[in-house]
């Protein structure tokens, strides 16, 4: 416990228990702990915070000791945040594999290619875990993409995008890439990859 909230023996001395408990997660504060009072004691998960304010998901199993004169309270805190990592990786391979199984089966009876785009960006969603999803296609003129097909989108960010493609006009987004170069661009982070600064505003605002 000292290691991972950054108090050293001495600052831990006296501190309330509720320095250690984000405010959000405060006020289950008084029932958790009153669990260790159980004749098994308790553990269950929660939020803990450190000396430098930051958060971390824990793990805490303890019971109550009766002493001489009264009764302590005795726990141990598990900082459990490559465990989550773990369960959170794990819960991502699992919704993609069951979207990447039910596009197949959308695809093997796909008459419609409009259609199965907008059956995609639902699965997508709906299965994928995915906040949003589009698919666009080129104009009949060939110098913008036009999305044709959306699902999520409750602000209607994908309907405001301009994404040119046409010559020196053409914006360095990965839309704008992929469809010049031919070739698939991946963006794993939205916010900080470079191609993307045109579009991250609107992004934030879409939430």
């Amino acid at each position: 416990m000292l290691f991972r909230s950054g108090y050293s023996a001495g600052e831990m001395v006296g501190l309330p228990r509720q320095a250690f408990r984000p405010e959000a997660h405060a006020e289950s504060q008084v029932h958790d702990i009153s669990a260790f009072d159980s004749p098994s004691g308790a553990c269950y998960e929660t939020v803990q915070r450190r000396k430098d304010g930051s958060q971390f998901p824990a793990e805490i199993s303890g019971r109550a000791v009766r002493e001489e004169g009264g009764q302590v309270h005795i726990a141990f805190i598990r900082d459990i945040t490559q465990r989550k990592q773990t369960e959170h990786a794990l819960l991502r391979l699992n919704q993609l594999y069951a979207a990447s199984s039910a596009i197949s089966a959308a695809n093997a009876h796909a008459v419609d290619p409009d259609a199965l785009a907008g059956r995609i960006c639902q699965i997508l969603v709906e299965a994928g875990g995915l906040s949003m999803v589009w698919v666009g296609w080129l104009d009949a003129l060939g110098r913008s993409i036009i999305p044709s097909a959306v699902h999520g989108d409750r602000t209607g960010y994908a309907q405001k995008l301009e994404i040119t493609v046409d010559g020196a006009h053409m914006q360095p987004g990965p839309s704008a890439v992929a469809f010049r170069e031919g070739r698939i661009y991946v963006c794993n982070d939205f916010f900080n990859d470079p191609s993307t600064e045109h579009w991250r505003a609107a992004a934030q605002a879409a939430g």
